[in-house]
């Protein structure tokens, strides 16, 4: 399993070793984040449109 990677919020933003939002304007996904095993679930794909997916609708919703 993956050992290395990002912690994100619920937002996909990048969390530092505290776990406070880094940046509110940054947004972690796909391969880089933690807690996946792409490589060995063989989702890389899915792991990077969904969460992609995600956090594109939580930056939507922070414009409106």
């Amino acid at each position: 399993m993956s050992r290395a990677g990002i912690e994100v919020d619920d937002d996909f933003r990048p969390l530092d070793a505290d776990g406070r939002v880094v940046h509110v304007g940054l947004h972690a996904v796909g391969s880089i984040l933690a807690h996946q095993d792409w490589m060995r679930t063989k989702s890389g794909v899915g792991i990077a449109v969904a969460s992609a997916w995600k956090a594109i609708q939580a930056i939507t919703a922070q414009l409106t």
